[in-house]
Order: C-alpha cells, then structure tokens, then sequence
C-alpha cells in the first residue's frame, strides 16, 4: 500500500481516519506513507507551505510523533525513512 503525498491535503484528523481506515479494510504487507517534510522548506526559500492546498506540513521529529500517535492504535510497525533530494542531512520528504 502507497499513500505519497497525500494526507497533507486533509485535516490530521481526518488523514489519522483515513491510516486507521486503511489498516481495519486493506489487506497489505507493507504501508508506505509520505509527506513533504517541513523542515527542508527553509532549502526552497519558502516560508509557508509547498503548496495552497495543504492544510499542514510537519517537521521530521513532529512527523514521527504524530505517527507513532496514530498508529498506537494499530498493529503497525513503524520505520521512519527520509527520502528525496538532500541538503545538511535533510530530506526533501
């Protein structure tokens, strides 16, 4: 299962809804989840989101905690890996 760049576009409530919604309906060996990483932002000179339609951006750090948040209700397993074009050890997402 791949849900790229997607949850972005909706509330954190309602991106939560949807990962809990996948996991109790989809059957799957691996669920791959990305999201645009704030902290690379400041590298493309933005100051606000990546784009208008995105209602968060988190950083790494705060990314992995509202993961771990979501899916202490799951039986998932989380591994947390930074992808994309890199600057100071920073991923793009």
């Amino acid at each position: 299962m791949i849900l790229t760049e997607v949850i972005e576009h909706m509330s954190q409530d309602e991106a939560k809804q949807l990962i809990h919604q996948i996991c109790a309906h989809v059957d799957f060996d691996n669920f791959i989840i990305t999201t645009p990483n704030a902290d690379f932002n400041r590298y493309y000179e933005l100051s606000d989101f990546r784009h208008d339609d995105h209602k968060w951006e988190m950083g790494e750090e705060s990314f992995k905690q509202w993961m771990r948040d979501v899916i202490k209700e799951t039986n998932l397993h989380a591994e947390f890996v930074a992808v994309g074009d890199g600057v100071n050890n920073i991923q793009t997402t």
